[in-house]
């Protein structure tokens, strides 16, 4: 997933959409074997790079409620994969595959209303969709809720301890951007006690998987008791 986007005291947000598509599926008796006989072609279509053939497919059993098939379309016209890019249907089917409990929808919805991508921007809204996603476990949403409290944006009070929590969850599920919020938050202090120690612990983690600002952070500290 491509990244990042500052945000005030060195915190990092990902503000880009989950792009991958739900794959195929064996049909039961939620549907029509047809419903998923067109749902399956839309996969191969795409798979095969056929964008156009896809989002046909995938349309014809959107409109039937298929959860996954409203999501992949989403994607598609998020991306202008197969159709012109269009943020506002983008949003349209995120919204209906969310309102299904979608997980990877109810995060990109988090992302459109943050952004005002295809819709009014509204803060309070990225955080309910966020929040959402993050209590499911979804790392992206995790992170994304934390730098919302950590600076007040679409939340009723704004909480660097809360901030804490929420990187917590995603820097132990291996996400280098939320190792490296919870660094900071470690060395400044912020929202809990200030240990330096765990700052370069969650600062090397971060590094690891490459992330600049976590190998800078560690630069400065190092230099800083030279």
């Amino acid at each position: 997933m491509s990244i990042l986007k500052k945000l005030c005291m060195k915190r990092k947000f990902l503000y880009f959409c989950v792009i991958g598509v739900f794959g195929l599926l064996y049909a039961h008796d939620d549907y029509s074997p047809e419903t998923y006989n067109r749902y399956n072609k839309g996969v191969d279509c795409y798979e095969i790079g056929d964008y156009a053939k896809a989002v046909e497919y995938w349309a014809q059993v959107a409109e039937l409620g298929f959860v996954n098939a409203q999501y992949n379309l989403a994607v598609c016209y998020d991306n202008g994969y197969g159709v012109a890019k269009d943020f506002e249907k983008a949003v349209y089917w995120y919204d209906k595959a969310a309102q299904q409990n979608d997980l990877k929808s109810q995060y990109n919805l988090g992302v459109h209303y943050y952004n005002g991508k295809g819709v009014t921007k509204d803060y309070k809204m990225a955080v309910y969709w966020y929040t959402k996603a993050a209590e499911r476990g979804f790392p992206d949403a995790q992170v994304n809720l934390g730098v919302c409290y950590e600076n007040g944006l679409g939340v009723e009070v704004q909480s660097y301890s809360r901030a804490v929590i929420w990187y917590r969850k995603a820097a132990e599920q291996g996400l280098a951007i939320a190792q490296y919020n919870l660094g900071v938050c470690y060395e400044r202090g912020n929202g809990i006690e200030q240990n330096e120690e765990l700052a370069i612990k969650w600062y090397l983690l971060s590094a690891k998987q490459g992330n600049v600002d976590a190998q800078k952070a560690l630069k400065k500290l190092n230099n800083k008791d030279k």
